[in-house]
């Protein structure tokens, strides 16, 4: 029996009168927001969106509000009317709108990848210090104020290390340096599934410029070039099988937890006995992350080491058989 016409209709905005209501919100939400004088055209890691933006009482704040269906993540950068602007923030009160606090990117920081040597440029805030003071000796006098600097949270962020420089700008002809001296990895990074999303708090403070370290031209402290890399080479005819590393949770293993399972599987392979598991970690810690592998099963822990917390280290897996690999960035988290 078909249902009543009327009934019908009542549901094509939903099911329930709460599902009619946050309908009827968004329809006036998509309706009605390219008519406000805060609609503005904008990208959020280069993808072009519209979206609101409010005013707040700081005027290098803003609340940003998506239309409805649309999102984004803490971590990611606004480009908007030539600024870069860094979300902090996200409601995850989402039903009709996502909507969040951004603040504006006063500093691009550079440096180079420590594994491949690629120069890496990221968009951040860097806000007054905490204290000054001047620190002297007969041959410099650099300033001990230390500089409090959001980053987003990715790949490259995450290899970052205390004591890492960064020429900053450059004042008079003259380069001024930083190093970091804290790096806050827990309180601004959030879990989603199988990923980490979010931002870096790091702190800095002057450093010395040393002429035969850094590049000035390239705005690089610790310039260094990789005597010829080693590059894969691909012949045309080969055909290496898609492959992948799967585990549960996130891309972590626990300080003093009990060992993680990684699987590796290649797609239309079901013998991988000959699977060679790595762990690319660095040498002052390989005595505390411990792997047992088993063909294309491995297990990993960590012991509980506290000067492991926030480690980085890459897991590769390779089949020797069909030449199929993968790898994965992993973190030690407490």
């Amino acid at each position: 029996m078909r249902m009543n016409p009327y009934r019908e209709r009542l549901t094509i905005n939903g099911t329930s009168h709460r599902e009619r209501m946050v309908y009827a919100a968004q329809d006036f939400a998509n309706r009605h927001a390219p008519e406000s004088i805060a609609y503005k055209e904008i990208k959020i890691d280069g993808k072009q969106e519209n979206a609101l933006i409010i005013s707040t009482n700081a005027v290098n704040e803003k609340i940003i509000r998506m239309l409805p269906g649309h999102s984004f993540l803490v971590g990611q950068i606004v480009e908007w009317r030539d600024s870069y602007w860094l979300i902090t923030e996200k409601d995850n009160d989402d039903d009709v709108t996502t909507r969040g606090r951004i603040e504006q990117c006063n500093r691009q920081l550079t440096w180079q990848n420590p594994y491949t040597g690629k120069i890496v440029s990221r968009w951040c805030t860097a806000r007054k210090p905490y204290y000054s003071n001047l620190d002297e000796d007969p041959k410099i006098v650099t300033s001990s104020r230390e500089f409090k600097v959001q980053l987003p949270y990715d790949e490259e962020t995450a290899l970052l290390r205390l004591d890492k420089r960064f020429m900053v700008e450059i004042v008079a002809g003259e380069p001024k340096t930083y190093k970091i001296v804290s790096i806050d990895t827990i309180t601004e990074r959030f879990s989603r599934e199988d990923s980490i999303t979010g931002f870096l708090v790091i702190n800095i403070e002057q450093d010395e410029y040393s002429p035969d370290r850094d590049n000035v031209e390239l705005g690089v402290c610790d310039y260094f070039v990789i005597e010829d890399p080693v590059l894969p080479v691909e012949k045309p005819d080969s055909k290496i099988p898609d492959s992948q590393i799967s585990y549960k949770g996130a891309a972590s293993i626990k300080l003093g937890g009990s060992a993680k399972a990684f699987t590796f599987s290649v797609k239309g392979t079901d013998d991988l006995e000959c699977t060679e598991w790595i762990c690319d970690i660095p040498e002052d810690y390989e005595p505390y992350i411990h792997m047992e592998p088993n063909a294309n099963y491995a297990r990993l822990r960590a012991d509980d080491e506290a000067t492991l917390e926030g480690l980085h280290f890459t897991l590769t897996a390779k089949d020797e058989q069909t030449g199929a690999a993968a790898s994965l960035l992993l973190e030690v988290t407490a």
